[in-house]
């Protein structure tokens, strides 16, 4: 609740619950993507065709990862 209620201080209800499930959908692609290479493959290439829209921002930062 406090995340919410810090997001939704800073941006509004209806754009902090945004937020939230935004995070929380990133947070469950990484975590499939570390074990599905095929997914990890599909975030790649959509990450380089799809370079300019913000949902890039979020994906960029979840692909796989170097050890």
């Amino acid at each position: 609740m406090d995340i919410y209620n810090q997001l939704s201080g800073a941006y509004g209800h209806a754009l902090g619950v945004e937020i939230i499930f935004a995070a929380t959908a990133g947070w469950g692609l990484e975590t499939d993507a570390k074990r599905h290479e095929k997914l990890a493959q599909a975030m790649t290439g959509y990450v380089s065709e799809h370079p300019v829209f913000y949902t890039i921002k979020l994906l960029s930062g979840l692909g796989p990862r170097s050890a």
